[in-house]
């Protein structure tokens, strides 16, 4: 247990203001509508009217943010959601028969500048979403998919790896920029929330399937290394850390899973012997979590 003296630290408080997220979600909502009138009225508008209102649209928006510096962050959700919306008409009005990989990948290489010039951690976090579902796009449609049951060669296997860590490499390399803002957290964080969950849950799947390749030992040593950068005293992250240490613990739990119900053993004394197996994970974890918590706390503190 935490002592009650014992302050929560204020990195893990660092959040947006709630006027600022609920804009946010509004210049999506408003942005979707936009999509949304434009495909309702797809048999009644020409090409030249659908092109135009959507260009319409993201100027204003550009203009709206440079007269209101305030609302910069849901304008650049804006023009950002406004770039793929308007790929995607180009796309359909003129048939241009390209992958979905081309797309996010063009959506993503366009918003880029946007990125640069608004500085805005938020915008930097949706970026990173797009690049993800390129990058896992590109590499599903050149079957350089890691952590599947079909196996690559080794140069399959670096250049599928290199793909996967992608986003990661970019995303550290933009706040080492200072393309992201002074305070930027949110898109190193979404970077690894993305890597972690999709890893995570393809590496549970391999190890049902075929044991304990050695891709899935990458997995568990990129888990690792993340949950050990974000401890405390470090860059102390609380989100990336409970992520990081939740892949751990599931895919032990897999393993574990896997071994007792291929052992031939009895499956209701498995399933049993599963959940106590849980019940301890799950206990290990959480105080893991609130003894760094209590020793970032410590830190930021300082010396008495």
């Amino acid at each position: 247990m935490l002592p009650a003296s014992s302050a929560p630290p204020t990195k893990m408080l660092r959040r947006p203001p709630i006027w600022l997220l609920l804009a946010c979600c509004g210049a999506v909502l408003f942005g979707l509508s936009a999509v949304v009138w434009v495909a309702s009225n797809w048999a009644h508008w020409g090409a030249l009217e659908r092109l135009g209102l959507a260009g319409a649209l993201l100027v204003s928006a550009a203009v709206i943010g440079r007269r209101w510096p305030v609302l910069i962050a849901p304008v650049g959700w804006f023009v950002w959601l406004g770039i793929g919306a308007w790929l995607a008409l180009f796309g359909q009005i003129y048939q241009t028969s390209a992958d979905p990989w081309q797309l996010f990948a063009w959506w993503a290489a366009l918003s880029l500048p946007l990125v640069y010039a608004l500085k805005s951690d938020a915008l930097g976090a949706a970026w990173v979403l797009v690049l993800h579902l390129a990058v896992q796009l590109f590499a599903h449609a050149h079957g350089l998919k890691v952590l599947d049951r079909q196996g690559l060669g080794p140069v399959a296997a670096a250049l599928g790896w290199g793909l996967w860590l992608l986003p990661l490499g970019v995303s550290a390399l933009l706040q080492s920029l200072g393309w992201l803002g002074p305070r930027a957290v949110w898109t190193w964080r979404t970077a690894c929330m993305l890597w972690l969950g999709h890893a995570g849950w393809a590496a549970v799947g391999v190890i049902f399937w075929d044991g304990l390749p050695w891709d899935v030992l990458l997995t568990v040593a990129g888990a690792v290394w993340i949950a050990w950068r974000h401890r405390a005293g470090q860059r102390w992250d609380a989100a990336i850390l409970c992520a990081a240490l939740g892949v751990l613990a599931g895919l032990l739990m897999a393993g574990a899973g896997r071994a007792l119900l291929s052992s031939g053993a009895d499956w209701i004394g498995a399933l049993f012997l599963l959940a106590a197996l849980g019940a301890v994970v799950f206990g290990a974890l959480i105080r893991t979590v609130r003894t760094q918590w209590h020793q970032q706390s410590l830190h930021e503190r300082g010396p008495a």
